[in-house]
């Protein structure tokens, strides 16, 4: 096993045009729940289903599927997900269908994601964004015109953009507001952070 995860979990199915197939092949896919459904769904099959078996229609799972089932209700499903991703040394996490069913749900996993991407690299695709939790320096690829969105739930973080409509140089931003609806110069930009931010790139 090599140290990359897929994981879908219970929330909007993902465009098919979104699935990185050839990424998804080399990596350890894990069905969260009725993701598990998403995932076979899109012709994928999960090395293994973790959740509390709640959603899932057990009666459909491939005899040979690895199921860790797990009743705490004090954790969601996604978190015994990257529970169980920390602990056996999976550390490069891509995340389909996390977003897009229910508001609270949504930032729940967000603020999930948040707090894990301290030991895990995460990155979530949903069918309009694509999010990352970036400290320190990090470069990215982009479109012009390309829609980028910063939040620091720090409002003490300060930020370094570059090739950007509007850039930052060792500034925090005003609001949990100022940093939404940025715009990409060019075929790269980069973030410094003296604290994590959440990225939102648009999907283009």
């Amino acid at each position: 096993m090599n140290n990359k995860a897929v994981l879908f979990a219970n929330g909007e199915t993902p465009n098919a045009k979104l699935i990185d197939r050839s990424s998804i092949n080399n990596s350890f896919i894990i069905g969260i729940d009725k993701g598990y459904e998403i995932a076979v769904n899109l012709d994928l099959k999960p090395d293994i289903l973790i959740g509390d078996l709640d959603s899932v229609n057990q009666d459909t799972l491939d005899k040979n599927i690895k199921i860790i089932e797990n009743k705490n209700q004090d954790d969601n499903d996604l978190e015994k997900s990257l529970i169980y991703c920390v602990g056996n040394n999976l550390k490069d996490i891509t995340i389909y269908s996390c977003t897009g069913k229910k508001d609270d749900q949504n930032l729940a996993n967000l603020l999930l994601c948040y707090d894990y991407s301290s030991d895990l690299n995460i990155t979530i695709i949903s069918n309009f964004k694509i999010i990352n939790f970036v400290s320190d320096y990090r470069e990215f690829d982009s479109e012009e015109h390309q829609e980028i969105s910063i939040i620091a739930p720090n409002k003490d973080t300060l930020i370094t953009t570059t090739n950007l409509k509007f850039n930052l140089n060792n500034q925090a931003l005003n609001s949990k507001s100022q940093g939404i609806s940025n715009i990409a110069l060019g075929n790269k930009f980069s973030i410094k952070s003296s604290d994590k931010i959440i990225l939102f790139r648009g999907i283009v």
